[in-house]
Parts: structure tokens; C-alpha cells; sequence
């Protein structure tokens, strides 16, 4: 009989070279001239290099390691796929678990005593400390409930498989439990499964108490604080709804959406090319089952974020693992307070959204791949498409993505390739149709897709971005010139330390080429091409020669963050380093938090007391017998969603009615005029040639309150005397 051992140890040090020994000093005495042992260790305790020296250089011992921790069935599918020759029999052994190596030889016996496909090995009351644990076992109990498993133990760590059997075997889940999805496919093909009971020595030393434990405090051990804290904060932060910093910006989604309730059906957002028209019809379905409201329209941004945090928390868990997927959480669910700012802006949410989505597809593509890639490729080209359709911006991240997915070798099959760019061509469906229709003059005539025409205007650019626009958004404040030294300071510091850790992570393999494609080293390499892209990107784009709240346009750097996070901790040692990253993460956390609108501070209060203004506004145009309200963008934009659609408000100048507000003006209006000073609007009522009354309304602005009825063909000429 040919066997075949793997073992899974993940920051096994104390048990691992004591193991190994034994198992092959067993093997060495057994009846089987043919033998292999696979070890596959991961974390940092150093258990690789006390394996190897426990193996004595023996040719048929591997070692295979890795600096992200792994769990039981990820290191088993790795040895799986490392196992030399054809074996007949496989044994996984998990080495938390303190099996005797001895159980070895008598489970692959019972195997073929028994003529048994596969054999479990399934955990008993043992040594002192060594009980499975409740929540093992509630694991266990929930798996058969569910799915008529065959055996007691789903999750046992010690299982013999004829060899063919896994061969045929379709490993469709690609990280933790892997083996109970095997043995749910060989019951469900009709195999035979042997359980039989095994206990743990005496003399072992644990590390962990159960499969169940070690799943859960890694995978939502930070993680659950980012979940059972940042969404119900981004809950508490969205309700009751509040006037946003740009709110003529964040209720165009909700006007929009009105209009897709009437009929039409954009591909971008009314007036621009620049951003599409996705959160329109979001909102058209939120209105339509909810009613058009601010608390409807809050719910936007919500959905949004919260699916930006799983997209990056997923993919930054199958690039890194558990532990540091779970510090890159913790930086999505507390973001900087400029960040939760422009996820309310039209537009800007699912560009951050598709961003993270692509990175998450992007990430399985190139970390440890399914079998069948092809479904995913496809899914990936489609939300790289869609990122693209939401936002030219989102190339800020999803460019840099596909530079390092070419260098990790994830495009090397071509039917991976074919796919990626067919969906890709799915996702830009809306743009071939504007170009086949109208060209490319639609996107190179808009202000912020058009690039800048000098050198003099990228360096002005770059430097604005740099010493104003980032210290906004990451410190929620603009520096002086004086500190403009201070903020490219603060942006070289961590781009150096990941230049270190990429470079480093190079240099220390021997292999050049394959060091290049560990998940360190990529997404180290990632998190630096973000910031180049994006400040890049901004620099060169018309965008960026934009001045004043202008974060918007830099939102996507922000992905930096979570990704510089999370590969810091993967590649720090264990013990103070380590913590030491994790420390300075959370700080920046609670920094991030501190600044936030929470219900009670000053900044809430003004901002719900301002909604409310806007409230007694439109009842008292009501009062007054206006339908319609024109002024600047910032004052009549925000009316026209939430407050009923028997008002509307027009702003001036005309450029900023990108829905086209005029449009819905087809019989004489009552007219009034809104403005923060009242000599420019007894100025503007001159030169339009009104007359009326002017009044102050609720919230302090003045207001002319227009005689007569008016012809909306007179709308234009009325705006344009306001310029």
C-alpha cells in the first residue's frame, strides 16, 4: 500500500517536531515500503524549520510553509495538491489535535478491513483538556441538520481516504471545511463512510480547543467588531435622517429615480457622462416600495457601505487570511469621516462598491483559484465593467488590480483570459452604446474626464492633492502651506514601509519569480499602485483642477488603507510587532470614530435641525402659493426629493440642472426667487423684470415671491438675469 500523510499545523511549533518523529519513525516500521509525509505548516513560530530537522532530510518528507495562517482544511488541499507520486491511501491529520500517530496505521487497516471508501476518525471524550467543545459540537449537530451528514463528526481532524475518491472529488468551497464537503459528496454519491472513535494523547500540548474555535476567533475575531460595531454605527449614523454635507449632490439619486418612475431609462446620470445612472434605479425601487423620503434615500449609502465592507473584507481574507483580513475590516467599518461624507454623494457609492467587488473576485482569481475558474472570471470582467460604468475613477483601483492579477499569473490560461475581457465588454455596455451613437465627444467635453492640457496643470494638480485634498480626507482637515511639507511626509512614511515589505518579501526568496507571487508581496504592491493610480489619475484628470470640497475625487485611495493594513499584519512576526500594527490600526480607528456625527454632538443636531428647516421652507412656499423655487444649486436642489413633488426647485446657473427640472414645468408657474443676500436678489429681480414681495423664510434665506403666473418659456431668461 502506497500512503500518503498530510498534516496541518498552523502555529503548531510545540507539537509539530515531537509529531513528525514519531509518525515517521511509525511509518519506518510498518509494512508499507511506500510512504510519504507531507507537512504543511503556516504562521510564524517557526514550526516549519523544527518539522524539517524532525524529518532528518528524508527524501520522502515535504515541508511546505507559509507566513498567513491557515486553516486545517486550506493547508489539506495545498498538501493534497503536493502529494508526489500515486498513492493508494491519503490520511490528513490535523496537529492541534492530539491524535497518536499510531491511529494512522490502524485507520488505513480499517479502511481496507472494512472495504470503506473513507474513514473518520471521530473524537471521543480523552485526555484532560482535549474534550471537543460545545461549540465543536454545535457545528457538528448543525452540519447533519441541515444535510443528512453520514458521520458524529463533521469536523474531526484525523480522516483516511482511498486516494481515487479524492481524485473524483470536486473541491468546490476554497477555505475553511473543505473535508465535511467531502464527505458530504461521497454520501451523496453513494460511498461507503466509516466512523470510528478515536482519542487525543495525554502528553499533547494545545494550542486551540476545537476546529469550531479556531474558525471563529480568526475569521470574526476582528472582524465581529467591525460587524457588530461599524454597521450598526453607519446605522445609527444614517438614522434619523439628517441634511448631508452636499445635500444637493445626494438627493439627485433619489430625483432621478423619480424620473425612472416616469418612464425613462438613462445609462448615466442626467447632464454628465462621468458618473452612470445605477443608483437611479436603485432608488426608483426603493421608492416605489418604501415612497420617496430622506429615510429611504439613507438607505442608499447604507446598502452601499455595507457591501463595500464584505466585498474588502472577503477578498482581503483569501489574499492574507483570518487574522489580517480581520484589521482591514476594522479600517472599512471606521473609515475616515471625508469617506462617510462622499458615500452619500450621487454616484459615489457604487464606485467604491464595484471597486471592492472587483477586488474580492480579482483576489480569488489570483489566490488559490476554484476548479472551475471560468464562472468567476466572468463575474470579475463583469464588475470591472460595471466599476468602469459607475465611474472612469474606479480605474484608481481596479487598474492597479489587474497589473498585479497579470503579474500573479492569474490570466495565464487563455479561456480565463477570454472570459475576463467578454464580461468586461458586458459590464461596458452602456458606454459602446453612447460611442456607437454619439462617439467619444460626450466623455472627453465633460470637465472631469477631460485630461489636463500641461505639465504646469498635472504638477498644480498633484500638489493640491497632495497637501490639500488628502489631509482632508484622511484628517478630516486642510493644512496650511507651511504643513504642505508635513502631509507628503505623511504619505511617503507608509508608502516606504510597503516599498520595504514588497521589497524585502522579494529579495528573501531565492525563487524570484514565484516570490513575486506570494499574497504579501502582491498586495503590498497593490496598496502602493493605488496611491500611484489614484494620485495619478487625479492629477491628470480634469477633476483634479477643481479646487475646494474636491475628496470626492480621491475617494478611491482610501483602498489603500485596509490593503496596507492587513499586509502589514501578515507580514509582521508574531508578538510585538505584530501587535504593535494592530494597536496603531485600531487608534486609527477610534480617531476616525471620535470625529464622526454621532447622535447628540453639535454637528448632528445642526444637521437635523437643518432638514428640518428645509421642511418649514417648502411648507411655507406652500403657504405662500409657490410651485416653483429657483436659486442657487445648494438651496433649491435638495427640495425636489422628500418634501412631495408639488414644488420645484430649478437652480441657476442652468448648467447645475442635470435632471432637467425645466422640463417638468409645462403650464404658467408661481414663481418664487431664493438667495443668502438680499441686495443680489432685489438686483436679480430687476434685471429679470419681476415684481413682488421679498421675505425672509424659515432657515434665513430671502425670498422673492414673484407676482402673477408666469411662462415657463421665460424660466431661461429669469436665470440667466440671476448669473
Amino acid at each position: 500500500m502506497n500512503l500518503a500523510v498530510v498534516i496541518a499545523a498552523c502555529n503548531q511549533a510545540r507539537n509539530i517536531g515531537k509529531l513528525t518523529g514519531q509518525i515517521v519513525r511509525l511509518l519506518d516500521a510498518s509494512p508499507n515500503p511506500q510512504w510519504t509525509l507531507t507537512c504543511i505548516t503556516s504562521g510564524t513560530d517557526g514550526g516549519d524549520g523544527i518539522a524539517r530537522q524532525a524529518a532528518e532530510s528524508r527524501a520522502n518528507v515535504t515541508v511546505l510553509h507559509s507566513v498567513r495562517p491557515e486553516s486545517p482544511d486550506e493547508a489539506f488541499r495545498r498538501g493534497l495538491a503536493s502529494i508526489p507520486g500515486q498513492p493508494d491511501v491519503v490520511v490528513s491529520l490535523d496537529a492541534s489535535r492530539g491524535y497518536p500517530p499510531s491511529e494512522i496505521v490502524r485507520l488505513a487497516e480499517l479502511l481496507h478491513s472494512r472495504q470503506a471508501d473513507i474513514v473518520v476518525g471521530g473524537s471521543v471524550d480523552s485526555a484532560p483538556g482535549r474534550n471537543r467543545g460545545l461549540a465543536s459540537r454545535a457545528l457538528d449537530s448543525a452540519i447533519r441538520a441541515f444535510t443528512a451528514a453520514p458521520v458524529q463528526d463533521m469536523t474531526s481532524g484525523i480522516q483516511v481516504y482511498r486516494a481515487e475518491i479524492l481524485r473524483r472529488s470536486d473541491f468546490a468551497i476554497a477555505g475553511f471545511e473543505c473535508q465535511p464537503e467531502i464527505l458530504l459528496w461521497a454520501h451523496r454519491a453513494g460511498l461507503k463512510i466509516v466512523e470510528e472513535p478515536v482519542r487525543a494523547t495525554r502528553d499533547h500540548q494545545p494550542v486551540e480547543v476545537s476546529r469550531f474555535q479556531r474558525f471563529l476567533w480568526p475569521v470574526f475575531g476582528l472582524a465581529m467588531v467591525a460587524i457588530l460595531v461599524g454597521i450598526p454605527a453607519r446605522v445609527v449614523l444614517a438614522y434619523p435622517p439628517q441634511q448631508n454635507i452636499a445635500d444637493a449632490d445626494s438627493v439627485l439619486a433619489g430625483v432621478c429615480g423619480n424620473e425612472v418612475l416616469n418612464g425613462k431609462f438613462p445609462f448615466f446620470l442626467p447632464g454628465g457622462y462621468r458618473l452612470s445612472s445605477q443608483s437611479c434605479y436603485y432608488s426608483a425601487a426603493l421608492s416605489w416600495l418604501a415612497g420617496p423620503s430622506r429615510a429611504t434615500l439613507a438607505t442608499l449609502p447604507l446598502v452601499y457601505g455595507v457591501l463595500t465592507f464584505v466585498f474588502i473584507w472577503l477578498g482581503l481574507r483569501r489574499a492574507l487570511g483570518d487574522r489580517a483580513a480581520g484589521l482591514g475590516a476594522l479600517l472599512v467599518a471606521f473609515p475616515p469621516l471625508q469617506y462617510l461624507y462622499v458615500t452619500t454623494i450621487l454616484g459615489y457609492p457604487e464606485i467604491l462598491m464595484w471597486s471592492a467587488c472587483s477586488l474580492w473576485l480579482g483576489f480569488v482569481l489570483l489566490f488559490r483559484p476554484p476548479a472551475r475558474p471560468v464562472p468567476v472570471a466572468a463575474a470579475f470582467g463583469l464588475a470591472v465593467g460595471l466599476a468602469f460604468w459607475s465611474s472612469p475613477q474606479s480605474l484608481m483601483v481596479t487598474a492597479p488590480l489587474l497589473l498585479v492579477m497579470l503579474i500573479g499569473g492569474a490570466f495565464r490560461s487563455l479561456p480565463v483570459l477570454a472570459v475576463t475581457a467578454a464580461g468586461g465588454v458586458l459590464g461596458l455596455f452602456a458606454y459602446i452604446a453612447v460611442i456607437a451613437r454619439q462617439g467619444i465627444a460626450p466623455f472627453t467635453s465633460s470637465f472631469a474626464t477631460k485630461p489636463v492640457d500641461s505639465t504646469e496643470g498635472v504638477l498644480a494638480n498633484l500638489t493640491y492633492g497632495v497637501s490639500s485634498v488628502l489631509p482632508e480626507f484622511l484628517l478630516n482637515s486642510q493644512l496650511p502651506p507651511s504643513s504642505q511639507m508635513v502631509a507628503v511626509l505623511s504619505l511617503i512614511i507608509p508608502v516606504g514601509v510597503l516599498a520595504v515589505v514588497a521589497l524585502l518579501g522579494w529579495r528573501l526568496r531565492a525563487d524570484k519569480a514565484a516570490a513575486l507571487r506570494t499574497p504579501v508581496v502582491l498586495c503590498a504592491l497593490l496598496s502602493l499602485l493605488v496611491i500611484v493610480f489614484s494620485l495619478g489619475l487625479y492629477s491628470v484628470s480634469g477633476a483634479g483642477s477643481v479646487r475646494g470640497w474636491t475628496v470626492r475625487y480621491l475617494a478611491p485611495i482610501f483602498f489603500a488603507l485596509p490593503l496596507a493594513a492587513a499586509t502589514l499584519l501578515a507580514a509582521a512576526p508574531a508578538g510585538m510587532m505584530a501587535r504593535a500594527v494592530t494597536l496603531a490600526t485600531a487608534m486609527v480607528c477610534i480617531a476616525n470614530a471620535w470625529a464622526y456625527p454621532w447622535p447628540g454632538t453639535a454637528d448632528r443636531q445642526a444637521r437635523q435641525v437643518a432638514l428640518q428647516r428645509d421642511y418649514e421652507l417648502v411648507d411655507w412656499l406652500r403657504q405662500n402659493g409657490r410651485n416653483t423655487v429657483m436659486g442657487d444649486f445648494w438651496l433649491t436642489s435638495r427640495l425636489n426629493y422628500g418634501f412631495g413633488r408639488d414644488i420645484t426647485g430649478i437652480p441657476v446657473p442652468l448648467f447645475f440642472d442635470y435632471i432637467d427640472q425645466r422640463a417638468r414645468l409645462r403650464n404658467p408657474v408661481t414663481l418664487a426667487l431664493i438667495d443668502a443676500d438680499p441686495n443680489h436678489l432685489n438686483l436679480w429681480m430687476r434685471r429679470a423684470g419681476l415684481t413682488g414681495r421679498i421675505a425672509q423664510a424659515p432657515g434665513g434665506a430671502w425670498v422673492l415671491l414673484a407676482d402673477g403666473w408666469l411662462d415657463p418659456g421665460r424660466i431661461d431668461a429669469i436665470a440667466g438675469a440671476g448669473n
